[in-house]
């Protein structure tokens, strides 16, 4: 940290309000069921139960940003928090899943690219407030839509306890869609019309 944004004397400077990082994995988890347990390091060791909805960023897409705004009066102030993300190969199902997302109210977790995974909106739901989603030039292009999440908070966002070989791994009653354990393209469950294909010793290779 600069001199000058030590504790004592940057706080007011603009340079020394905000912090931004790059993230590689956003997850959704619906903020009714959030319900956080701290240890004594202050890291969160449990989240409550449901489903975390996966969506991987690529090198180029992907922020998260923290900051310290003041309010009307001033003593007060709160910590604006924000993510931006990119959803790609929307075909017209996956618009569906784009449009959920969209309308909810969301406790969002990220993952950075040292492993570490943080909470936004811990006590105020983020919600959607910006974003794109373009139009192609013809049926069946494979676009990708641009959504920007904000919320207030009272602190900085937490960290999470280290898991231990996937994300939330180590989070007792969560379930991560898709899941990590599964390589692509293998099947989870023989429901519906999936077709699998199988080998001459019984092993489900894949499926359509």
């Amino acid at each position: 940290m600069a001199t000058d944004c030590e504790i004592n004397d940057g706080l007011l400077q603009p340079e020394c309000l905000q912090g931004q990082a790059g993230i590689k994995t956003v997850f959704f988890f619906r903020h009714t069921n959030l319900d956080v347990v701290y240890n004594v390091d202050g890291e969160i060791t449990s989240i409550g139960s449901g489903y975390l909805y996966r969506f991987d960023q690529d090198n180029n897409h992907g922020s998260a940003l923290e900051e310290l705004q003041q309010g009307q009066g001033e003593e007060s102030s709160f910590i604006k928090q924000q993510i931006d993300m990119t959803m790609f190969y929307i075909d017209p199902e996956f618009r569906k899943v784009i449009d959920l997302i969209r309308k909810g109210r969301w406790a969002v977790f990220c993952l950075d690219y040292h492993d570490k995974i943080k909470l936004y909106g811990e006590m105020n739901a983020m919600k959607q407030v910006g974003g794109a989603i373009p139009s192609g030039t013809k049926s069946g292009d494979n676009l990708y839509s641009n959504l920007v999440f904000e919320g207030i908070q009272d602190e900085y966002a937490h960290f999470l306890e280290d898991f231990t070989t996937y994300p939330f791994d180590n989070m007792a009653g969560v379930e991560v869609m898709p899941r990590y354990d599964n390589a692509p393209g293998l099947i989870l469950q023989n429901v519906g019309l999936d077709n699998i294909l199988i080998d001459n010793f019984g092993n489900k290779l894949d499926y359509n």
